[in-house]
């Protein structure tokens, strides 16, 4: 019950639009009633009449019935036109609600779940919940409303008959709720195995300049081949079930069928019934049984409606590991100045490595940081002061060392606690294999390169890591031009293209962005 509560929180802002609906179809329900009533009473007391009579009132019969009908096609118009806008109205607030709640969750996150599941759920599953949130209240009401309404007035013509139908139906309802069963686990394991096909054609399409770079189509069509097999292997499943389904119940409806056909037939046997009345009893089968059949197919919309919110909601219950203080407040008119108030950190559940730290830094001035452990964001947590710099648009200089992969690195702002060194990379056979080898790498990589191959260097890096991944270009390190160039990899290209490159350099590439580690302060 809470599912449906929370489902149905998404139609408060459309409570007028949806009333009105139900209206309509309560006067549609009602015109379809009264037809084969206005038919019998047609029949029975004025086709009698001589013909002069029967002419005279045909011109107003046929006004009237022209009335009815065009009140009808107002009210389907409306159903089909203003229902389906408040659905797809839903839809999108949802959409909304679930790319908000995308924004809030931690990297963590990101790391357990794929883009294509998460795609999914934004355009397949949300398809799904709005074709619910239009048809299933209009169906359900029109078909209750038909099915009470013929039921009655069918008891009216005949008791008998309709108790032996009631029957019928009460066998007919037993299936469908069994076979509805059925059908749930089925709809879920779609849901599965098409996010599956979704997340390996987005990481294909993603990486399509590695694949075509390194002729690697083969490996990524056996991948995709494999998820979509999986998945065809589930619609195969899907289509048996509603087949046993659609098929039981349409068996059922022609026992129907036959039920009064043959009952019928008893009745008039024995006087019970006349012919105009069995007439008038078989227009309310149909306005009997169209809403069964309407209840039935309402069953797989239900199934895929419900499993598509049902996956909605649990997203939205994912509680992000990382939150903003109660009293948290936006950063506005940033002068430069650096303040960490009361910071503790530490790495996943390990023991805190920091705690209630002080720092105040002023605008325009020099901060030399020193810690026991060496140079400081090797492994340590003052990666992070040096990336808050970055970001302020503070010039970071690391002291001299031993080397400059330390320094590079450091002054980066990227994490060091993982790092790999690669030096240079070979120059011709095994450079491209090597790269294809460090597209998937999590870890900050440290490169070495001449300055005549710093441009083909970062042309490669664009072809094979991307080009919006993030690189630091550090040149002259220690020396009276040292200089650090830092974006994604074609913001630094696009730089190295206009200025000739001169001196030695280090190339510090983040990792993968999809595996980052989660920093906790």
């Amino acid at each position: 019950m809470h599912v449906f509560r929370r489902f149905l929180r998404y139609y408060k802002p459309y409570r007028t639009v949806f009333w009105l609906d139900m209206a309509c179809a309560m006067l549609v329900s009602v015109i379809d009633l009264v037809f084969p009533q206005l038919l019998n009473y047609l029949t029975r007391s004025v086709f009698t009449r001589s013909p002069q009579e029967v002419l005279s009132l045909l011109a107003p019969l046929a006004l009237g019935l022209l009335v009815m009908y065009l009140v009808r096609y107002g009210g389907r118009f409306y159903i089909t036109y203003q229902g389906h806008v408040m659905g797809a109205r839903m839809e999108s607030d949802m959409r909304q609600d679930l790319f908000d709640q995308f924004q809030r969750l931690s990297f963590s996150y990101y790391d357990r779940n794929n883009t294509g599941e998460m795609m999914s759920k934004l355009v397949s599953d949300l398809f799904d919940i709005s074709e619910l949130a239009h048809h299933g209240p209009e169906n359900i009401f029109i078909s209750l409303l038909k099915i009470f309404g013929s039921f009655v007035l069918l008891l009216w013509i005949n008791v008998p008959m309709t108790l032996i139908l009631l029957a019928v139906t009460l066998v007919m309802l037993a299936f469908s709720v069994w076979q509805n069963g059925k059908m749930r686990a089925v709809f879920m394991d779609n849901r599965r195995k098409i996010a599956g096909v979704n997340a390996s054609l987005q990481d294909s399409l993603a990486g399509i300049r590695v694949v075509k770079s390194f002729a690697n189509e083969d490996v990524e069509r056996k991948k995709f081949s494999g998820s979509n097999l999986q998945f065809l292997d589930s619609k195969e499943r899907n289509y048996k079930r509603m087949g046993i389904f659609h098929a039981g119940n349409n068996f059922f409806q022609g026992m129907l069928f036959l039920t009064v056909l043959v009952s019928g037939g008893y009745f008039i046997a024995n006087g019970q019934i006349d012919a105009v009345d069995l007439a008038t009893y078989a227009l309310y089968i149909n306005i009997f049984i169209n809403p069964i059949e309407v209840l039935v197919e309402f069953t797989e919309m239900f199934q895929k409606g419900f499993s598509g919110f049902k996956r909605f909601l649990e997203v939205m219950d994912t509680e992000p590991e990382i939150v903003d203080a109660p009293d948290a407040r936006p950063l506005r008119n940033v002068k430069g100045v650096i303040d960490y108030n009361d910071v503790s950190f530490s790495y996943e559940r390990h023991e805190t490595v920091l705690s209630h730290i002080q720092i105040h830094i002023d605008a325009g001035r020099t901060v030399a940081l020193i810690s026991d452990a060496g140079t400081p964001g090797i492994s340590d947590p003052g990666f992070l002061l040096v990336r808050t710099c970055v970001e302020q648009g503070i010039e970071v200089e690391t002291l001299p060392g031993a080397t400059a992969c330390i320094p590079a690195l450091v002054q980066s702002g990227f994490p060091c606690d993982r790092f790999c060194f690669e030096g240079f990379l070979p120059q011709k056979k095994g450079r491209n294999k090597r790269l294809q080898e460090l597209a998937s790498e999590e870890r900050t990589m440290v490169f070495y390169e001449s300055p005549y191959r710093v441009v083909r260097c970062l042309e490669q890096f664009a072809e094979v890591f991307g080009p919006d991944r993030a690189v630091s270009v550090s040149r002259e390190l220690t020396k009276k031009f040292e200089q650090t160039v830092r974006g994604s990899v074609a913001e630094v290209l696009g730089h190295f293209r206009a200025t000739e490159p001169r001196g030695e350099f280090v190339i510090v590439v983040a990792g993968k962005p999809k595996s980052r580690n989660t920093d906790k302060l």
